[in-house]
């Protein structure tokens, strides 16, 4: 018996349907309410626009609610301690989010990522919330993202370091730097403790018991991570770059620095050896581990947080 051929007709109405259901999350309509633009707007055939202008809105205000609150949880959950000091101002988070559109990505792991970066700055401006919440938010983010990146299945390169090659680093990497040591507050979201103001450079990672460390860095030492993570330079042009970001002349007391750096994070497990400068690149032999290169869509934002 032949296949039935696919019904255009069928898949275009169901598409604008749920471009149509999509609108009703996303957007700043009233909650409740079924715009007769977002209908129109879906290009929905005329039999559809009239049931939905006819249908109850408030059920579509419930799943619109449901929807939300489900990106709320999601923000909780991998979020708590943010959360808890948000309050009742996190589903007006979530609101304002999802205001300005749905979320780009599709997996829900994503959603957190894009909300600290679309609200973050409006929390720093908040007269009732801290400041530093935007940075705590981002470390929270920084170690669920050094806790759930896949490992790099080719593990350690048999090359050893040199200055013309890249280094191979973990994945689960993440350097980040803040304003004030939020990786020193108590886990439990009931406390309020607040954090010292002190310029405070890390390194999250994931290690071989599947724990996340936080280790703390110097700021050369961020410099050099972040130009070998995010930028994936050569070690040599790593190296003086990162002298230079710091304002620190090339010579025997940095070189040392973070030949001590390196050998550390080799004992650890993150630094893996030289990249070589030919083979297949690691998005083709792992393509779950695309999105994470390069410190993945976020890595430069979680490095610095707004305006990076």
């Amino acid at each position: 018996m032949a296949a039935e051929a696919p019904d255009d007709d069928g898949l275009a109405r169901a598409a604008a349907l749920e471009r149509w259901l999509l609108a009703t999350i996303g957007g700043s309509g009233p909650a409740g309410a079924a715009p007769a633009e977002l209908v129109v707007a879906a290009s929905l055939p005329p039999a559809d626009r009239e049931a939905l202008a006819a249908a109850d809105g408030r059920r579509l205000g419930v799943y619109r609610a449901l929807a939300r609150a489900e990106v709320g949880a999601t923000v909780a959950e991998l979020l708590p301690r943010t959360a808890a000091r948000l309050g009742p101002k996190l589903a007006a988070s979530v609101g304002a989010y999802l205001d300005a559109g749905l979320p780009r990505s599709r997996f829900v792991r994503d959603v957190p990522f894009e909300l600290v970066r679309a609200v973050g700055a409006a929390w720093a401006r908040d007269p009732d919330l801290p400041t530093w919440l935007p940075e705590l938010a981002r470390f929270e983010l920084v170690r669920f993202r050094a806790g759930a990146a896949p490992r790099d299945p080719r593990g350690p390169s048999d090359l050893g370091l040199e200055p013309a090659l890249g280094v191979r680093l973990c994945p689960t990497l993440c350097p980040c730097a803040f304003e004030h040591a939020v990786h020193r507050l108590p886990e439990d979201p009931a406390d309020r403790s607040e954090p010292d103001a002190t310029a405070t450079a890390l390194a999250c990672y994931r290690d071989a018991d599947n724990d996340v460390v936080v280790l703390a860095l110097s700021p050369l030492g961020l410099a050099l991570l972040a130009r070998l993570a995010l930028a994936g330079e050569p070690l040599g042009t790593a190296v003086a770059g990162a002298c230079a970001d710091v304002g620190t002349p090339l010579g025997p007391a940095p070189l040392d620095e973070l030949a001590r750096l390196l050998a550390d994070l080799a004992a650890r497990g993150v630094v893996l050896g030289a990249e070589p400068a030919s083979g297949p690149p690691l998005a083709e032999l792992a393509p779950e581990l695309a999105p994470e290169l390069r410190g993945g869509r976020h890595g430069h934002w979680l490095l610095r947080g707004a305006g990076s």
